[in-house]
């Protein structure tokens, strides 16, 4: 299945932001064992200003409940924490799109 995001990234914090995505194969094993375990299948992240929409290929759709579940990513949420915009609860200003067409190519 197919899932989209849309996150709110704070006023110049795109560099570093890429810059940390960019060392997750090497700087991050853990983080990558648990895209896989938790059912993360692929994941590509798009940005417009300063949103971003992550799309990701998964098991199911409680994958990424999974993912954000496990002690990598909680570690990492730390790690970005200063990069993205948060709610007065704290929490990412986030939400799941709902798709409306798909187009395959089949």
């Amino acid at each position: 299945m197919h899932q989209a995001l849309v996150l709110t990234l704070k006023e110049g914090a795109l560099e570093e932001y890429i810059r940390h995505h960019d060392s997750i194969p090497s700087s991050h094993p853990d983080l990558v064992e648990a895209f896989h375990s938790s059912g993360v299948k692929a994941m590509r992240i798009f940005v417009d200003g300063d949103r971003l929409v992550l799309c990701l290929e998964a098991d199911d759709d409680q994958a990424m409940q999974r993912l954000w579940a496990t002690e990598a990513h909680q570690r990492w949420s730390e790690l970005m924490e200063p990069l993205i915009a948060l709610g007065p609860d704290g929490v990412p200003m986030s939400n799941f799109l709902t798709q409306v067409y798909e187009f395959d190519g089949g």
